[in-house]
């Protein structure tokens, strides 16, 4: 961080400019030493003689400019020796399968994958303590410190109650809608199962990326199962009269109108209509009784 702090201020620093281009001369000219050296060419005490008087005039820049060029000096040496440091003690793994590396840990692991995922039980989901918290820089023996997710292939697990798991169709693509974003996901449900003697889990495999969905297990979503198109109104304003479904409209303290719609959808307080009549039927701006019983003998 103080690297990029001096680095940001080194504009207006005297001679920063003359160490920086040292530093390059002196890396290429280390460079055609190694290659000379390895060529046996007669050239590389040339080279090394001309290192050496280009470290010399960077060390007589750094004893007369001023003492922050000596600050950023040290902490470059000091950047160095860290990145040989890591370099040298860094162990590589391979996975035996690609995906994201990710440090966070909540806990479910062992129960969200893919060998539970038809034999989930809903007390022990919501049981579980989602806190989904990054590992520590520490490692300890016999404990996980990174787990690779499939960025590929993921899926929902859903608890549901009857009603809902009724509405779920095993192969019907559906839209997720989730808390605090702003766009929607594609899936499609690939099972649904009783979890026990009340509940339900349904299964949905997404189909749309959901960003930094491997830094959490739980997330609060709505399914949109079906999309209709039409009027939503209040299921209590739809009544029968003479055998066909449709509202009152109200106008100008007139009389009330019946008007007949179709019912697309309803969630058992609210309902998705349509007019029947396309000229003369309900409108969007139509103001109707919402209490359409109340206006059946009228």
């Amino acid at each position: 961080e103080m690297v990029r702090e001096l680095k940001n201020q080194d504009t207006n620093i005297p001679f920063y400019s003359d160490i920086q281009k040292l530093d390059n001369m002196i890396k290429t000219e280390e460079q055609n030493y190694q290659n000379a050296i390895q060529q046996n060419s007669p050239d590389a005490d040339k080279i090394q003689k001309r290192i050496e008087d280009l470290k010399a005039k960077k060390e007589e820049i750094l004893s007369k400019g001023p003492i922050i060029l000596q600050r950023i000096e040290n902490l470059k040496e000091q950047k160095e020796y860290l990145e040989k440091y890591v370099e040298k003690n860094a162990i590589t793994i391979n996975s035996p399968e690609s995906g994201i590396v990710s440090y966070y840990f909540d806990g479910s692991e062992s129960i969200l994958n893919e060998r539970n995922m038809f034999n989930l039980n809903p007390t022990q989901l919501e049981n579980l303590n989602f806190q989904s918290k990054e590992i520590s820089t520490e490692v300890k023996g016999d404990y996980p410190f990174v787990k690779i997710v499939d960025n590929l292939e993921w899926y929902l697990a859903l608890v549901l109650n009857e009603k809902q798991q009724d509405l779920l169709k095993e192969g019907s693509n559906v839209k997720i809608l989730i808390d605090n974003y702003s766009g929607e996901l594609r899936g499609k449900v690939i099972k649904t199962y009783k979890g026990d003697d009340k509940l339900y889990i349904g299964i949905i495999e997404m189909i749309d990326e959901y960003p930094n969905f491997y830094k959490t297990s739980k997330i609060n979503v709505k399914v949109k199962v079906k999309e209709f198109n039409g009027l939503k109104i209040p299921l209590s304003s739809i009544v029968q009269k003479e055998g066909k479904e449709g509202v009152f409209v109200i106008k100008n303290g007139k009389v009330p109108t019946f008007k007949e719609v179709v019912i697309k959808a309803t969630d058992g307080k609210y309902a998705i209509v349509e007019s029947v009549d396309k000229t003369s039927g309900l409108k969007i701006y139509d103001e109707i009784a919402v209490n359409g019983e109340d206006y059946l003998s009228k």
